[in-house]
């Protein structure tokens, strides 16, 4: 799969009928030995071997996808974090979704939008005929959330970072591939563009001085304690959190990019692995061991922030897509 192009793209307008289940997602990658996750320190490669991969499960936007977790049981009692696989988004094999979900005060919250979330997201695409998808990931996230209210969420909360990738046409009628991305929170997406990582997420906390300057200002000034909202939680975008809600939105940061030949592949991952790791260590990571499967790459970052003492869950997706060399880390005198 690592040296397959995708070819004959079918057209974007072709929008296959429903949308694949997280249940159905997760249980699809496990078939694949595509995901591993464990609360025990885990050898990258040591998924289980053997089974057949399905036909273009894939996809016909990106190469190849992977995801690690860690409970990290010596730190956490509760696993609250959650992902959503889907090489076909919406069965589509011209789209891809991928998503981390970083719970916090229980799993109420998370719960749900690991199920709801990219069917929302989903329908706003399908709706708009695919026209403004930075706008139907901003709509998904708003809708998504205030579906909350209805809900026994308690206290909880979750951040969040979805990322689209959808192969079309242009005016001209070449092959593109775009990246759509949308995160609320800490939860962050890097890209590797030439050997470089660039954060194409933005971090939402009370200290990023955008977010304080609109706490601060709000109609209702909140006041920011040891880099809280109102003492009590430590980012200042989420879904849920109700008791915060009037501060504490889930409106998305978004963005596009194009991808070109350079951008070699994507890692998305909630702060666990983010606390203890630069951007360019965790891209350095991976250029090291090109040649390994997904799986096994992001499985290397949950061991670098276990060995390095990270103190949360860790959920770790990589998404290669553009063919890449090793890297091996320079030479010291």
């Amino acid at each position: 799969m690592d040296s397959r192009m995708c070819v004959s793209p079918e057209l974007l307008l072709l929008s296959p009928p429903s949308v694949v289940t997280v249940v159905e997602a997760n249980l699809r990658n496990a078939e694949m030995g595509n995901s591993s996750s464990s609360s025990k320190h885990k050898e990258p490669g040591s998924q289980k071997k053997g089974l057949t991969k399905i036909p273009d499960d894939y996809g016909r936007v990106i190469l190849e996808f992977g995801v690690a977790t860690d409970d990290n049981p010596k730190c956490r009692r509760t696993m609250e974090d959650s992902h959503v696989l889907l090489g076909r988004f919406g069965n589509h094999p011209n789209r891809s979704y991928f998503g981390v979900y970083d719970g916090h005060g229980g799993r109420e919250t998370v719960d749900i939008i690991e199920k709801i979330l990219h069917e929302n997201i989903h329908k706003e695409i399908e709706a708009s005929y695919g026209k403004n998808i930075e706008e139907s990931l901003k709509k998904a996230f708003l809708d998504t959330d205030a579906g909350l209210k209805n809900q026994n969420t308690g206290r909880s909360g979750s951040t969040a970072v979805s990322c689209v990738f959808i192969r079309s046409k242009n005016n001209q009628l070449e092959d593109i591939r775009t990246l759509y991305v949308a995160n609320a929170g800490d939860s962050k997406a890097i890209l590797c563009r030439g050997g470089e990582a660039v954060e194409i997420t933005q971090e939402h906390k009370p200290s990023n001085p955008i977010e304080k300057e609109r706490l601060e200002t709000s109609k209702t000034p909140v006041w920011i304690t040891n880099d809280k909202v109102a003492g009590i939680l430590g980012v200042s975008r989420s879904f849920g959190d109700m008791e915060l809600k009037q501060w504490v939105t889930a409106a998305p940061y978004t963005q596009s990019i194009l991808l070109k030949p350079e951008d070699a592949f994507l890692i998305m991952a909630c702060d666990g692995l983010w606390d203890v790791c630069t951007h360019q260590k965790a891209v350095d990571i991976v250029l090291e061991h090109a040649t390994e499967k997904s799986s096994a790459l992001a499985q290397r970052l949950v061991n670098y922030a276990l060995e390095n003492n990270t103190k949360d869950n860790l959920s770790v997706i990589v998404v290669k897509i553009n063919p890449f060399e090793t890297k091996l880390p320079a030479a010291t005198a």
